[in-house]
Order: structure tokens, then sequence, then C-alpha cells
């Protein structure tokens, strides 16, 4: 009988990484990228919603739900309700109150808005990062200070990767004021949705922008 308990249990748990419980929400059953075992997290409906694969999570009050799939290292957060066909992958972070109900990189504008809590003005919307000042109107980038911004002026990158799974490579990045913790000017900048590569980790990655000037 010990034997027969073993066998099932490694038959169908080891390569788990949750389990639901009857309330419907998560638990660890192992740790993996900042989870320990134990830990309680979110809300799914089904195994589907939540891959046992890779470090992907659902934190706090956030519920995943019908076909929708978190998977990758994706993170979701808050009260977040992710349902319908979406799909939350790669380095997705959702941590704002939001209903994600589609692909992210099909329906980018409604997953930036989840992921920054910045929403788009007639196609645009104004974006936030830290930089190095260098004098009145004129910052350098803190990752290339031969990079300048300039209060009035479009700042754009030569070759950006135009790859939408990808976050920390060539390009802009801008998110929501209180992302950046380094640097000692914030900036804000105006970018259109056309000059939007992809969102990841919380970061907008751009082609270019429109410096608007700093924010007190």
């Amino acid at each position: 009988m010990i034997d027969f308990i073993k066998y099932y249990w490694f038959r169908f748990f080891s390569n788990k990484k949750y389990i639901i419980l009857k309330s419907g929400r998560i638990k660890a059953l192992k740790d993996f990228g900042t989870i320990k075992k134990g830990d309680i997290g979110g809300f799914i409906e089904f195994e589907k919603n939540l891959s046992h694969y890779g470090n992907a999570w659902v934190y706090e009050n956030a519920r995943v739900y019908g076909n929708a799939e978190v998977y990758g290292n994706a993170e979701v957060y808050g009260d977040s309700w992710v349902s319908g066909n979406a799909r939350v992958y790669g380095y997705a972070d959702i941590k704002y109150s939001f209903a994600i109900t589609t692909d992210i990189i099909k329906d980018l504008k409604q997953y930036i808005q989840a992921s920054t809590n910045l929403v788009f003005i007639k196609n645009k919307i104004i974006a936030y990062k830290r930089v190095n000042k260098v004098k009145k109107s004129l910052y350098e980038s803190e990752y290339d200070p031969s990079f300048l911004y300039k209060n009035g002026k479009i700042a754009k990158i030569k070759d950006p990767n135009l790859d939408k799974t990808l976050s920390c490579t060539s390009g802009l990045h801008f998110s929501y004021p209180t992302y950046w913790n380094s640097g000692d000017t914030l900036i804000a900048a105006e970018i259109d949705f056309k000059d939007i590569i992809t969102c990841q980790e919380g970061k907008i990655r751009v082609k270019k922008c429109k410096v608007i000037g700093e924010v007190d």
C-alpha cells in the first residue's frame, strides 16, 4: 500500500509545481522563481490555466479562468482577471486590476494598460523613464551616455530589435513613473502606438518618442 501511494505521488504530482485548493486558490508544491513551497497564490479554474513549467504564477486575488493560459515566466497580480482565450506568456507582468481577454501580443494596447496603468488617448500614450541630466532640457541615457534626450525633440533609435517577445534589448524603454529606481531625473515622453514594439516585464519598448520634459 505504501509503495502504491509513493508511485501515485510520483506519477501525478512530482512534476507539478502547484495544486488547486477547494477554494480555487493555488498552493505551491515546490520552490521555483521567487515562489517557495507552501506559498498560496491567486485563483484558477483549471490546471490548463497555469503551466506547471517555468516560473509563471498567479498572485494575490488575481483570477485566471475559461480557456485562458498563463505560462513561461509570466506573472499576474492584484485583482486582475484573465479569461476568454487570453494568452499571457514570456515575461509578461500583469500588475493592475484589469481584464485580459486576448493574446498579449495581439492586443498590445490592452496588455500595456494592464501592465503599466497608462492609458492611450487618440492612439498615443504618455510614459516615463529615469535619465541623467546633462544640462537644462538635455538628458543622457543611463545605459548609453552617448544617447541624448532633449525636450520637445524626437528621440529615435537606429536599429531597434523588433522581436516582440524580448524585453532587455535594443529600443527605448519606458514605463510608469515609479517603475524606475536609478537615474537623477524623471522625464515624460509622448509615444505613438505605431512606434511601440512590445511590453515585457512592465516596460514598454519603443522605436521612438517625443520628449516632453522633466517630471517633478
